[in-house]
């Protein structure tokens, strides 16, 4: 279905190519703008940040943006966009063994992908390396933009935050469109703050999960008021389902990580 919406103009030059194309020809084929007339251009598939060293050394003066967000809103979002509808941005998750445990999830993932976060940026030089909390993004968008564009080199320009520039974007004819209802729309500064709507449990239930790694990233634990009986019934279901929680996470960082 990808191949579906490649420009014909894109394709024809794949197949029309007079040598055996690398991956990084065929990289270049498929994400880099063709004849743009710019010297910038970005890619933003999530799983780079697993592949940095390849990138780096393919793209020596490339900058890496990563933009982290509060691991108690990413619970609620993939929450929203698997069981309800994530337009709305209203539904609260019921306090239940799947959901609490689909949370604690999303924990792990959260925790393991900002280790290695931790990990890249410890070994990439600091002028190519850009943290943007997203609910700094989401609150004073100019300033983050302004910042990134200083350090690569490009003016800001106030179109830039103008949705209607978004309206051409690919994902919008894509099958997940449904799953970004926003990407066309002004920026809401009301949805960095959306997971305190969340109950308490839940709150609970990701903090005791990324508790070791959210203040590496500036993210504050609220310690919500759970009841200690409480607390006693949850640990002993998550403990029951360890073994599951753990093999799916190898099972998703697996499928990211280079083959050694």
């Amino acid at each position: 279905r990808h191949l579906e919406r490649l420009d014909t103009e894109v394709i024809r030059g794949i197949l029309e190519h007079p040598r055996e194309m690398s991956f990084w020809d065929m990289y270049e084929r498929l994400v880099k703008p063709a004849d743009s007339g710019s010297r910038h251009w970005g890619e933003k598939s999530h799983n780079n940040l697993f592949y940095l060293r390849d990138i780096f050394d393919r793209y020596p003066n490339a900058v890496f943006v990563h933009v982290v967000r509060d691991p108690r809103g990413v619970a609620l979002s993939h929450y929203r966009k698997q069981f309800s509808d994530p337009a709305t941005d209203r539904d609260v998750p019921p306090v239940d063994a799947s959901t609490l445990t689909f949370f604690v999830q999303q924990a792990m993932r959260w925790t393991a992908w900002l280790d290695t976060a931790l990990t890249e940026r410890a070994r990439t030089p600091a002028e190519a390396w850009i943290d943007v909390r997203f609910e700094h993004l989401l609150r004073d968008p100019e300033v983050v933009l302004s910042r990134i564009c200083g350090r690569i080199g490009l003016p800001f320009e106030a179109r830039m935050l103008d949705p209607s520039e978004r309206q051409g974007d690919m994902i919008l004819s894509a099958d997940s469109a449904r799953v970004h209802p926003r990407i066309d729309k002004d920026l809401d500064p009301s949805r960095a703050e959306s997971h305190w709507r969340l109950p308490p449990t839940l709150v609970w239930a990701v903090e005791r999960s990324a508790k070791d790694i959210m203040p590496q990233w500036g993210y504050d634990l609220s310690r919500p008021a759970v009841g200690v009986v409480e607390k006693v019934r949850w640990m002993s279901l998550l403990f029951r389902k360890r073994r599951q929680l753990y093999a799916n996470l190898d099972k998703h960082l697996w499928k990211r990580r280079p083959a050694a």
